[in-house]
């Protein structure tokens, strides 16, 4: 079924009103999709990110060193045996003078996890494999009470935080113990942080 088809039964119902634009993603195939979704690629932290189609490369540039060269040593800091699991780094550049310093690495065209539990529907069978391999690789590691700290708890306040910052309207939305989307009410991270607080430590 081609996205057209969609459109035509909606029209039926409401009008559909076409305007002119210079480029056009088209996600029609499952090809176009992904050549689509390499183009409109988007970072919280890195200033310009290219991908180099032909030899599969990922180019990140940024004016923020620190997340650049935090990044860089997280990599190359990693176990042997950790490192099959992340993209190589090919070269890289951490340098003062103004948006010199860059990542090139390699890079994975196909969806994360998230990405394939929000648009695909997979087989529960599917999902069964994916976790139990999850977890087998899970256990093959450890990681010791502060790091895990810092990964699943610090990392996400920050997160939220930046969030914040960013937000000018309807920052109070998320101020609350709770919020209501779609008729469904959901704790905030502002109210749960706290028993995450404590439960990890």
């Amino acid at each position: 079924m081609q996205l057209s088809s969609a459109l035509q039964q909606y029209g039926k119902f409401l009008p559909i009103k076409a305007d002119a634009h210079d480029k056009w993603y088209d996600c029609g195939s499952v090809d176009n999709y992904y050549r689509s979704k390499k183009k409109l690629l988007v970072s919280r932290y890195f200033n310009r990110i290219n991908v180099d189609n032909t030899v599969g490369m990922l180019i990140k540039k940024s004016r923020d060193i620190t997340k650049l060269k935090n990044e860089v040593n997280w990599n190359l800091s990693l176990p042997k045996k950790l490192k099959i699991l992340t993209p190589r780094i090919v070269d890289y550049l951490i340098s003062e003078k103004k948006n010199e310093s860059f990542i090139s690495m390699e890079y994975y065209g196909y969806p994360n996890l998230s990405e394939v539990w929000l648009y695909e529907d997979l087989n529960i069978d599917i999902w069964k494999s994916i976790l139990t391999h999850l977890f087998r690789s899970y256990n093959n590691y450890s990681v010791n009470k502060k790091d895990f700290y810092e990964i699943y708890f610090k990392k996400t306040e920050d997160r939220f935080n930046n969030f914040l910052e960013k937000l000018c309207k309807n920052k109070r939305l998320f101020l609350g113990e709770t919020i209501v989307i779609n008729n469904t009410r959901y704790y905030n991270f502002n109210f749960l942080k706290y028993k995450i607080d404590k439960y990890i430590k």
